[in-house]
């Protein structure tokens, strides 16, 4: 691969040596190299006619389809910083983020242009409505708005002066990333041209010509990242709309698909699918699983159905990846209740949330990182930067200790931490004793807040397969495992949890429900 400095245009040189080679599959067409190539510099011909460059912000709503791709590399070609809302959930095809959420991102970042197709065509002009001034609307395919409004098509460059790969432009932001909102509103996380410089540096020559498959949204860190990386090891990349462990099976034999990423709910339904035992996946040289806690019994059923090539991996959008559990390290049963060692990359400490000095090992604080991945910032937000990055150190919110052998233990979130009857309660060492139970496949525990301002401890279960959970029984189990005030006030049992897009069980939306439910909140609230 050329290496110039400009990302884009390294992964396009690398897709022009290469024209005639698959690159991408979506919906059972293949796309190759030199047709994505051409594709992106047509489009970034278009934006830079259009006045779009150096400044500008092109919000991309689109779903997981070449389309996504070719609008954000187009939009960095011409140095314009490309703005990732969330378009829809990979777990929930019918949850997705609100208009107004939505509408403030784009207002916010002063977008000048929306790259939209038309399964979001309606929420475009939803957004437009709400935005104080209207933006441009754009496709990669020729599209008639609802309302009569022009839609530019960057598939065509008629009249417009070819892009040269030479021109390419870098500025200081290439990609605003959403959070998940796991614990509220939605930030966006900046990733300067040059981080992303960096990781495909990384990453370009550790595996050759690997298969991915991606069925989580193409607008989150996890699914660019991995497509990116895709392409500068000369591998392909397989697109499906969401995740469905049905339509996974077909695609790994079909495509010889050698890794994947899932959640870790997303990884039993793959184990427990009946399609399994009968589906060839001798391609698969890892599965990757990363999101929200895991059932160390339900992690071990999936290295005896898919053998020694589970890896998983601790994260966030600010910081990429931060710890990993190697395959080797999955034979040892204890250390499944960690989520690995930091990567070489990564300089890791825990720190007390009060003072911010460093604690001791076993002592549990707030998990800190260094890493030359990490976040420039939060978008528009100094104040919120500063607090993250204070010390040249990112303050993950996240608590959790190191044991003697170097593993990370992670506890929870500092922001879900609950104060029950004054006791200091983490949902996920809660979590962790639930989904040790034989009978309980997912969890989510998490804060309720009643009339008083008094907080609750509550739970939502997922039964095993073919297994049902008594209630009572789990409340003495998590007495005898735990105490008495770890114990949640209600126990709900459900068939699925409502996940936000990253996969991660959607707490904030048990709270409210649950609030609404006893009447302690209003129902538009």
């Amino acid at each position: 691969m050329q290496n110039t400095k400009h990302y884009v245009a390294r992964l396009l040189s690398g897709l022009l040596e290469r024209p005639d080679q698959v690159v991408v599959w979506w919906r059972a067409q293949p796309i190759r190299a030199g047709d994505l190539a051409r594709a992106v510099v047509t489009a970034a011909s278009v934006l830079r006619g259009q006045g779009v460059g150096r400044g500008s912000t092109v919000a991309l709503l689109l779903g997981n389809t070449p389309d996504m791709l070719i609008a954000r590399y187009a939009t960095n070609l011409v140095g314009a910083t490309a703005i990732q809302p969330q378009t829809f959930n990979a777990v929930n095809a019918l949850d997705r983020i609100s208009v107004d959420v939505q509408a403030a991102m784009l207002t916010d970042a002063n977008t000048a242009l929306l790259i939209v197709d038309g399964q979001n065509l309606d929420r475009a002009r939803a957004l437009s409505a709400q935005m104080g001034s209207r933006p441009r609307l754009a496709s990669m395919t020729p599209l008639s708005a609802p309302d009569g409004a022009e839609v530019v098509a960057l598939s065509s460059n008629q009249g417009v002066e070819p892009f040269d790969l030479t021109a390419a432009v870098s500025a200081s932001t290439a990609l605003v990333t959403y959070t998940s909102g796991s614990s509220g509103q939605p930030k966006g996380v900046t990733r300067s041209f040059a981080v992303i410089g960096r990781v495909l540096t990384h990453f370009e020559n550790s595996v050759l010509r690997p298969v991915v498959l991606i069925t989580t949204p193409l607008h989150g860190q996890t699914a660019s990242l991995m497509s990116d990386m895709a392409f500068a090891q000369e591998g392909i990349v397989v697109l499906l709309d969401g995740f469905d462990a049905g339509a996974v099976l077909e695609a790994i034999p079909k495509y010889r698909v050698t890794r994947i990423c899932v959640a870790p709910p997303q990884l039993y339904q793959l184990v427990d699918h009946p399609a399994r035992a009968t589906t060839d996946t001798s391609s698969l040289l890892q599965i990757l699983y990363t999101g929200c806690a895991a059932s160390p019994q339900r992690i071990a059923r999936a290295l005896e159905a898919f053998g020694p090539i589970l890896t998983q991996a601790y994260g966030m959008t600010e910081a990429m990846g931060i710890t990993t559990l190697t395959p080797p390290e999955h034979a040892t049963p204890r250390l499944l209740t960690t989520v690995g060692k930091p990567l070489p990359i990564v300089e890791l400490t825990i720190r007390d949330p009060a003072t911010d000095e460093a604690v001791p090992e076993g002592r549990t604080g707030e998990i800190c990182v260094r890493s030359p991945f990490v976040m420039d910032g939060y978008w528009r937000d100094p104040e919120a930067t500063a607090r993250a990055l204070r010390g040249g150190w990112l303050h993950t919110g996240d608590v959790g200790y190191l044991d003697a052998t170097g593993h990370l233990h992670l506890v929870d979130r500092l922001a879900s931490m609950i104060k029950s009857r004054g006791i200091k309660v983490y949902p996920a060492t809660v979590e962790d004793v639930l989904l040790a139970h034989p009978t309980v496949a997912q969890a989510a525990v998490y804060r309720v807040v009643d009339k008083d301002e008094v907080e609750h401890v509550h739970a939502t279960v997922v039964p095993q397969r073919g297994r049902s959970i008594d209630p009572a029984e789990l409340r003495l189990h998590l007495e005898h495992k735990l105490s008495a005030t770890h114990v949640p006030a209600q126990i709900e049992v459900r068939d699925t949890l409502p996940a936000l897009d990253s996969g991660k069980p959607d707490k904030r939306r048990l709270s409210l429900e649950a609030e609404r439910a006893a009447g302690w909140r209003a129902a538009e609230g």
